[in-house]
């Protein structure tokens, strides 16, 4: 195996990593670290946080969007240059602007608090995100995000 991911036992923004490798049918280690782990593992992170993508010659690639964007222009599942490859990822930034949404009130402890977040979410949040993103679908003839084959775009949302 040539690639470690290292993330929390969950799916949360390594998920889409996941899919890519699925879809490429690549092995990899998935290392997932249970919550009370995280503190003795944080420091030998870059930054301090996950996930994290090691190569097999020891890098480090950090942070969801980058690990997705290099492993998409690995696999296939990008653009033919940089312009393209800019585009796919602004559709990708979109769709973690609605993940950090849904983190708002997931983690909100306050009760009212995070029906009020809540109700914001799906009254306010939703509707337009998702007419944006049915959009760019109804732009492509296969209902892709991005131009008329699968990117890693498709797999992060």
């Amino acid at each position: 195996m040539s690639y470690t991911l290292y993330y929390f036992n969950g799916r949360g923004s390594a998920e889409a990593i996941r899919l890519i490798f699925a879809y490429a049918g690549v092995e990899y280690k998935d290392v997932r670290y249970e919550q009370e782990e995280w503190p003795k593992q944080k420091p030998k992170m870059p930054f301090g946080k996950m996930p994290v993508l090691e190569l097999a010659d020891g890098k480090v690639i950090p942070g969801s969007v980058v690990i997705g964007r290099y492993l998409g222009e690995k696999f296939g599942l990008a653009g033919a240059d940089a312009v393209e490859n800019a585009e796919i990822s602004g559709i990708v930034d979109a769709v973690v602007d609605l993940v950090r949404e849904v983190v708002k009130f997931t983690f909100e402890e306050d009760e009212e608090r995070k029906k009020k977040l809540l109700k914001k979410f799906v009254e306010d949040i939703v509707p337009p995100s998702l007419d944006k993103f049915n959009q760019l679908c109804s732009k492509t003839k296969d209902g892709y995000l991005w131009g008329s084959k699968l990117t890693w775009a498709d797999l992060a949302f």
